[in-house]
């Protein structure tokens, strides 16, 4: 391509062609004119961004501006690109000025959606609804910066945990906002916010708590079969209540005593069918129609929703500060009582990774403890209470 320093005689003697003709200016790297078959002149100047893209934006139309006036003006945009600023990006941004509620909704449907399971999504619509949009909504995604994010985050100090999945799930939008050329490389404010440390709330049931709440699941089981053929297949299988939910008859193989899933947030996993379980299963009334074993109101929907009949069992058993999620826990404790090790607990449990499981570390410990303390206890029966002889 032709090069030149650019001046007024240069661009009026230039003649269309079938092609656009560039020439280049000798004076400002990247600064040249431009003349297309039908005759428009104007100025560009050309640069890799950041993300090492190429961008050839259009400083002006020749006419409009002298040669003099678009160079000084390519001029500032290479003093931005050396900066690290990407002035067309930049440019682009101001002129659509997308919302954050907007970025969630397209986060959501183009992202979310198709790629995370349908609790996860759930949680994720619930936290855009009732927290960010609400908060942070209306600011341009350009605009959100790192102070915005650490006053959101501090509003919901007092409630931990959701505060940090907030940011989690507005973390991940921000890089893809910065991959679907929203926002400059490397922005995103949520980089240096601090996450609040959250205590991971364990409670484990003990079997006098188990038969307080087997008297209660009991006293309901004519009214809500189903029900509570739910919590028990929690307790005694320790799955997580969205497999429970979501079984359907097709899964369970009684011949084999296996139940089949073929899709949890680990991926497939099958849990074994105990004499216990399949007692609890094949006296769970079948719905006509349905393919579900916790069957909803209609034969094409299982239950929705365990919280409301939970909550009501649990305040007559005395247990008001049990989660339902706690019974999986339970179903952990108990196991490690009887001595399995964490591997095989994970591999009950459907953990994909051994770490899950290890936070159950604890009460191997603990149990440990206590049976050394019952050792020590018969030994010193023996020993007539007396201390162990100092060695010599």
């Amino acid at each position: 391509m032709p090069t030149a320093k650019l001046t007024k005689r240069i661009i009026d003697a230039a003649k269309p062609g079938t092609t656009d003709l560039m020439i280049w200016d000798t004076e400002v790297r990247g600064f040249g004119f431009k003349l297309t078959p039908k005759g428009h002149r104007s100025f560009v100047y050309i640069y890799r961004g950041p993300d090492g893209k190429q961008r050839k934006p259009t400083i002006g139309r020749y006419g409009i501006l002298t040669v003099e006036q678009a160079r000084d003006e390519a001029r500032k945009l290479a003093f931005q690109v050396q900066q690290g600023r990407d002035p067309s990006l930049e440019r682009q941004l101001e002129h659509t000025a997308l919302t954050l509620s907007d970025l969630c909704d397209r986060y959501l449907e183009d992202h979310c959606r198709p790629k995370n399971k349908p609790k996860t999504v759930e949680e994720t619509e619930g936290l855009i609804e009732k927290y960010i949009k609400p908060n942070m909504g209306a600011l341009r995604v350009k605009d959100v910066s790192g102070a915005h994010i650490s006053k959101f985050h501090s509003s919901l100090k007092e409630k931990k945990t959701t505060a940090n999945r907030c940011i989690a799930a507005l973390s991940k939008m921000m890089n893809l906002a910065e991959m679907w050329e929203l926002r400059p490389r490397n922005s995103n404010p949520c980089k240096w916010i601090e996450k609040y440390p959250e205590v991971k709330r364990e409670r484990f049931l003990s079997s006098v708590e188990i038969a307080r709440l087997n008297r209660v699941l009991d006293q309901h089981e004519s009214v809500s079969p189903f029900m509570v053929a739910a919590v028990r297949l929690l307790l005694l299988t320790g799955a997580r209540s969205s497999e429970i939910k979501t079984l359907k008859w097709s899964y369970i193989d009684l011949e084999h005593r296996r139940i089949n899933l073929p899709d949890t947030k680990t991926g497939k996993r099958s849990i074994p069918i105990t004499d216990p379980v399949h007692r609890v299963l094949t006296a769970i009334p079948r719905m006509p129609g349905s393919p579900w074993v916790i069957a909803g109101r209609t034969p094409e929907t299982h239950v929705q929703d365990f919280q409301k009949f939970w909550q009501r069992v649990r305040k007559a058993a005395k247990l008001e500060d049990v989660r339902i999620h706690d019974l999986r826990h339970t179903f952990a404790s108990f196991a490690l009582a009887e001595n399995m090790s964490l591997k095989g607990v994970g591999d009950l449990l459907g953990h994909s990774q051994a770490a899950t499981t290890a936070r159950y570390a604890h009460i191997v410990d603990s149990f440990q403890r206590e049976n050394a303390n019952k050792v020590a206890s018969v030994l010193d029966a023996a020993l007539g209470g007396q201390p162990a002889p100092a060695a010599e």
